[in-house]
């Protein structure tokens, strides 16, 4: 109503009165001054006589646009007739009314595929990456497997596995053993040798 009065160089309502039947506005219509009129339009209404739309995802109120809720989930939004006149798809992996709340493996400590590590998602890639915690590792970081999320399938790495993590400490072990008996034998080789060494010695020596 506002800009309607603007573009009728803000003419003030002198008079009030419902205008005939011959008039263009689509909901009825008021009389100002000079026997012009003003169109009444709905909230979701717009135009000189109330019969275009508001497209507040774009083209009105660009809800799209670097600020908008919408944008956050790089999908869509899709205009409609009852408040807030938008809705945001929010695709698979958001969810909420403005698509404000991550939805993936990584956002709920039940769905986390790594485990003993940090679940970084990938939201273009589809992807997850696991950055395993001290002390842990991955079994084989080239086997990926498909997880189904929503209507996507995402890539999921193997998880920062104990098993794995076990594995080298029983090689750590094995090897230090080795080595123990290795000192082992070696002391008691030159043990050997040094008293078959001075044994002889002191033989010749008496002789």
């Amino acid at each position: 109503l506002l800009h309607i009065l603007f573009l009728l160089n803000k003419l003030p309502i002198s008079f009030c009165i419902n205008c005939n039947d011959k008039h263009k506005c689509k909901n009825g219509c008021y009389v100002l001054d000079d026997n012009k009129y003003v169109c009444l339009c709905n909230e979701n209404e717009k135009g000189i006589y109330c019969t275009e739309k508001w497209n507040v995802c774009d083209k009105d109120c660009n809800i799209m646009g670097m600020d908008s809720s919408c944008s956050i989930a790089l999908w869509s939004c899709i205009p409609t007739e009852k408040r807030p006149f938008y809705k945001c798809e929010c695709g698979a992996f958001f969810k909420g009314k403005n698509c404000e709340i991550e939805n993936n493996p990584c956002s709920f400590p039940e769905t986390n595929p790594c485990l003993n590590g940090t679940c970084i998602f990938i939201i273009k890639l589809n992807r997850i990456i696991c950055k395993c915690n001290n002390g842990w590792t991955q079994r084989d970081k080239q086997n990926s497997s498909l997880l189904t999320w929503g209507n996507q399938q995402v890539e999921v790495p193997p998880p920062c596995d104990a098993t794995y993590a076990i594995w080298w400490l029983i090689y750590i072990i094995s090897v230090l053993i080795l080595f123990l008996c290795c000192c082992n034998v070696c002391f008691n080789f030159l043990s050997n040798s040094l008293m078959s060494y001075f044994t002889g010695f002191n033989s010749k020596k008496k002789e």
